[in-house]
Formats: structure tokens, C-alpha cells, sequence
């Protein structure tokens, strides 16, 4: 039996990308209203302890630092509120799109493909990026791990978001920055392509990735469809 021929016209893969920190520069933006707001609780937190709860959901976050350090007063809802108002106001005067954004924005769209934001932050701060940058007619469908019973390193955010975008999980790549990200990108058995915070490049869950760059502007049309 000879080989089948390969489908030239099917379809690209799909695009479930991250923000912060990969559509975003709000990684340094969220470490700092976190280093604030959680030293005003009696928390003794630093940027680079910050990087711990990289990848988990705002709510996982805070949960986290109360486990280990709690503390007397406001509740972990009124902490996630407060940390979500800073954080949706820091945007609109600090935030800035991750180097390499702006090239890759047109590259998806000419290609035809289905795409979508799939993040650890509350809804509210998704729409509200959304809205600043001009991102919703490039990604039509956005969805929160907020909306999960578990956050990543669990799969169900980007398996939530391939539901919504209609293809099934194999014809997926994802988009991510952390090691979280790709940890729950390849238990959806979906291809990843990471883009490490420099100073977390070398933690070991990058080797799950399908390809990694230093940078969005090291992205070509030639290594997405490689993917």
C-alpha cells in the first residue's frame, strides 16, 4: 500500500495563547502590586519569592501566600478583590504588549487560524487587556482557569478553551511563559511553544516543550506550522 498523499488543505492548527507574560509585560506589573498589597498584610514577600505562584490562578495565589503566612483582618476574597482593582488600574497606565506581540498578532491572522486566550486571571482582568491593546479580533474566544475547578498545572483551562474554539485538543499549540503553563499544555496533549522569563529559562519543564524561544519576535510562520 502506498503512502496517502498529505491533506493540503486541511486546516492550520489552532492557537490557545497565554497572557500575562506572553501577550503581556504584566508579569512585573503583578509582582509588584502582589509585593505592596501582601507586606501590608504582614506577608514578607519579594519579587523573586513572587515567582513561586507563577502560572497559578490569582485565587490559587492568594490562597497560597495565606497558607503560609495568615494573617488577621480582610478575608482571602476581599485580598483577591483588592489585588484585582490594583492590578486592572496598573494596566491601563503601565502595560505595554511583550516584545514580539505586534508581529505576531498579524502572522496568526493571516494565517486563517482559530485562536484564543486561555489565562490564569479573572475574567475581568482577560477583558480588561483586551479592551486596552486591541486584542479581541485576534483572539474571538477568551477563557479563565477562574472558570475551572482547578487551575494550571491542570489541563482544564486549555482543554475548555479547544472545546470553545470547536477543534479537538491534537490540532492545538499553546503559547506559554511558565512552567506551569507547559506543564498543563502537554497534559491536554496539545504542542507548546515556550517563551521563558529569562530568569526561569532553565527550570526543567521547558524540556516539555515542543519548541522554545527567547522571544515572540523570534517567531516565524515556518516554526508555527512546523508545530
Amino acid at each position: 500500500m502506498g503512502i496517502e498523499p498529505t491533506d493540503m488543505t486541511s486546516p492550520p492548527k489552532a492557537l490557545i495563547v497565554d497572557l500575562d507574560g506572553l501577550l503581556i509585560d504584566s508579569e512585573p506589573l503583578w509582582r509588584a502590586v502582589e509585593v505592596r498589597l501582601f507586606r501590608g498584610l504582614g506577608v514578607p514577600l519579594t519579587e523573586e519569592v513572587c515567582r513561586e505562584t507563577m502560572g497559578l490562578r490569582v485565587d490559587e495565589a492568594v490562597g497560597y501566600w495565606f497558607a503560609r503566612y495568615p494573617w488577621p483582618g480582610p478575608t482571602t476574597q476581599e485580598v483577591l478583590r483588592q489585588l484585582l482593582l490594583e492590578m486592572i488600574a496598573t494596566l491601563a497606565t503601565k502595560g505595554r504588549l511583550m516584545p514580539g506581540a505586534d508581529r505576531l498578532l498579524p502572522l496568526i491572522q493571516s494565517q486563517g487560524r482559530k485562536t484564543a486566550i486561555a489565562s490564569s486571571s479573572p475574567p475581568e482582568f482577560i477583558e480588561a487587556a483586551v479592551a486596552q491593546f486591541g486584542l479581541g479580533p485576534y483572539f474571538p474566544v477568551r477563557h479563565s482557569a477562574a472558570q475551572e475547578q482547578y487551575g494550571k498545572p491542570h489541563p482544564s483551562v486549555f482543554l475548555s478553551a479547544a472545546r470553545k474554539l470547536e477543534t479537538p485538543p491534537g490540532q492545538c499549540i499553546v503559547l506559554e511563559d511558565s512552567p506551569n503553563g507547559v506543564l498543563a499544555a502537554k497534559a491536554a496533549r496539545m504542542a507548546c511553544l515556550a517563551v521563558p522569563d529569562p530568569v526561569m529559562r532553565t527550570r526543567k519543564e521547558f524540556c516539555l516543550a515542543d519548541l522554545v524561544l527567547p522571544s515572540l519576535a523570534d517567531l516565524t510562520a515556518a516554526a508555527l506550522e512546523a508545530l
